[in-house]
């Protein structure tokens, strides 16, 4: 899930949704991909579905394939704080729609800079990497902070070279950081300060992708055991 605001951060990882059904009602099938897009016609999916393609390339590059059906949704609203959310066993994928994103776009954000159309497909490969990595067995009662890792690296690994030079030239990229330093109280508390940390960590490893084949494979999981 992405969340564009800190403050909201808490109630945004509930994976909850808030806001009104959709009104769209027909399925089209993106090409070469097993990803469906709901949509009001083929014209209103064919943009949708390339960048589908596009996110689903950044991510099998790096050791992130999707193996199973996913349906995209777009919505005129979602949860305060969320810009779209993979509910975990339902297949399914929810984005506000481009006009949507940009007026709930936090201009805070390290990312605020990026133009709506690279933003919202960012969002789009987010998404897919949480839907890519639902199939991954967890140890613990929960995953999320080896989650939400895999998708903001994808996140930010899907923006153009240019977007990407500029957001680590506003972040520490050079202080060494360890597997502690992403935990889940980060992406909860401070969501922004997760995906920079969660990117230079990334951008650390001898082999970034390598290491992103050992989270996918199960042998490298980033969270702790949580005792009560």
């Amino acid at each position: 899930m992405v969340l564009s605001n800190p403050r909201s951060a808490l109630l945004s990882a509930l994976i909850f949704l808030i806001g009104a059904p959709g009104s769209l009602a027909d399925s089209f099938d993106c090409p070469g991909t097993l990803v469906t897009v709901e949509a009001e016609s083929s014209e209103d999916a064919t943009p949708i579905c390339t960048a589908v393609t596009d996110a689903l390339q950044t991510l099998r590059t790096c050791n992130v394939p999707l193996t199973h059906g996913v349906t995209v949704i777009q919505r005129d609203a979602l949860q305060p704080g969320c810009m779209g959310v993979y509910h975990c066993g339902e297949e399914e994928i929810e984005l506000l729609t481009h006009a949507a994103m940009e007026t709930a776009r936090d201009p805070d954000n390290s990312l605020a800079f990026v133009d709506t159309q690279a933003y919202f497909n960012s969002i789009l490969a987010h998404e897919l990497a949480h839907a890519a990595f639902d199939t991954v067995p967890c140890p613990f009662d929960s995953c999320l902070a080896t989650h939400e890792y895999v998708a903001h690296v994808m996140q930010v690994r899907s923006l153009p070279a240019a977007d990407i030079a500029r957001f680590e030239a506003a972040i520490d990229m050079d202080t060494p950081l360890g597997r502690d330093t992403i935990n889940p109280f980060i992406y909860l508390m401070a969501p922004d300060a997760f995906l920079g940390r969660a990117w230079a960590h990334f951008r650390q490893r001898p082999d970034p992708c390598g290491y992103i084949g050992e989270i996918m494979s199960g042998r490298v999981v980033l969270d702790r055991e949580r005792f009560e």
